[in-house]
């Protein structure tokens, strides 16, 4: 039975579409996407809480830009987290910094996205039970909503070595899309599995009171 899966959560990214967004909403400017507030709480940590939550045995944050920032976000929860120094070169160094730093005897890795704070640990439990279950020629569980493909992405451990690879803002999607025989798709009626925050416009439509909306 496969049940030694951690939870990654990157966070490295610079979020340059959201920044852009925030500052044309005075008085929040200097807003950050991965600690803009979500339910009383930095986003990140939202995030991070919800991992916690689920049956990862573990849950590791990649920080990258405003690492410093990120960090002080997550104080007080239960998680480890790692520098990637190359986040500017895009998703793939932190997704491969990730991978890296997971216990030697991991079976994968639930890949979170720290701007998709709507994912319940329901939804990462569904897809860490599937792996238990999974063919042993699997590379991924993935969730699907209307026939699309959602995140968290449940990476097992036989992808990892393809992953190394990539290159740039790739992530682990297009490797994935050429192996689709070996994944293993769960359908989840939840869009959240869809929903990420990448503009100011979009924190506010999940969740109005960042503007002071009731």
């Amino acid at each position: 039975m496969t049940n030694k899966i951690s939870a990654l959560i990157l966070a490295a990214g610079m979020g340059t579409r959201f920044t852009a967004s925030a500052k044309l909403a005075a008085p929040l400017g200097n807003l950050d996407k991965m600690t803009a507030p979500w339910q009383g709480q930095p986003m990140i940590h939202h995030v991070a809480s919800q991992a916690l939550a689920s049956k990862a045995r573990e849950v590791i944050v990649v920080t990258g830009h405003h690492p410093a920032q990120v960090k002080a976000a997550l104080a007080g929860l239960a998680i480890s987290t790692i520098h990637n120094s190359q986040y500017a070169k895009g998703m793939a160094s932190s997704l491969q910094a990730g991978l890296l730093a997971l216990p030697a005897d991991s079976d994968g890795a639930l890949i979170l996205l720290g701007d998709m704070p709507l994912i319940s640990s329901a939804v990462f439990d569904l897809l860490i039970l599937q792996a238990a279950n999974a063919p042993q020629a699997s590379l991924a569980i993935i969730p699907t909503c209307k026939g699309e493909w959602g995140h968290p992405v449940l990476l097992l451990k036989r992808a990892f070595a393809g992953l190394m690879a990539l290159q740039g803002d790739q992530g682990a999607r297009k490797y994935l899309q050429q192996h689709r025989a070996d994944i293993v798709e769960v359908e989840v009626e939840d869009t959240a599995i869809l929903a990420d925050i990448d503009t100011l416009a979009d924190l506010e439509a999940q969740h109005p009171q960042i503007m002071g909306n009731p």
